[in-house]
C-alpha cells in the first residue's frame, strides 16, 4: 500500500492529528488490507458517476487513473458522490460479491480521495476525512 501523507493539509492541528493516526496505524493497516485482498485487479482509479458516459452503444468510462490494487477500491469510490444506483451494485454483487469487510475497506479507500478533496476544495470534505481516520485508527 502507498503511504498516505498529510503534508499538504494547511491547518497544522488537523495535519498533525491525522499524521499521528497514520503513523501509529500504518503498519497494521497495511497488513489488514493485504489480508483482505485476494488478488490485484486493474482499477479505473477515478471511478465516479461523472466519469461514466452513456450512448446508444452503452456505457463509456472516461478519465482513468489506472493502477493495480484491490478491486473494492474502485467500488468504494463509486459510492462517494451519490453512487451508481442499487441496480449497479446488485449486478456487481451477483457476479463478484463484495467482501464481508467491504464497509470498513470503503472508508479506508475513500480516505485518500477525501483528503485530496479536502486539500483541493476545502472544509466540506473534512467530515469524510474524519470518518476515514476513525476507521484507520480502529483497524
Amino acid at each position: 500500500m502507498r503511504s498516505i501523507s498529510t503534508s499538504r493539509i494547511a491547518d497544522p492541528v488537523i495535519r498533525e492529528r491525522f499524521q499521528r493516526v497514520l503513523d501509529q496505524s500504518g503498519a497494521a493497516l497495511t497488513r489488514w488490507l493485504d489480508s483482505h485482498c485476494k488478488h490485484p485487479s486493474l482499477l479505473h482509479g477515478d471511478l465516479w458517476r461523472g466519469n461514466v458516459l452513456f450512448d446508444h452503444d452503452g456505457p463509456w468510462l472516461i478519465d482513468p487513473a489506472v493502477y493495480q490494487g484491490d478491486r473494492e477500491a474502485d467500488i468504494a469510490m463509486t459510492e462517494m458522490f451519490g453512487g451508481f444506483g442499487a441496480a449497479f451494485y446488485r449486478a456487481y454483487d451477483s457476479v463478484y460479491p463484495r467482501s464481508e469487510v467491504y464497509t470498513t475497506k470503503r472508508e479506508i479507500y475513500n480516505l485518500y480521495h477525501y483528503l485530496n478533496h479536502y486539500n483541493l476544495f476545502g472544509a466540506g470534505y473534512l467530515g469524510g476525512c474524519e470518518r476515514g481516520m476513525k476507521v484507520v485508527a480502529r483497524v
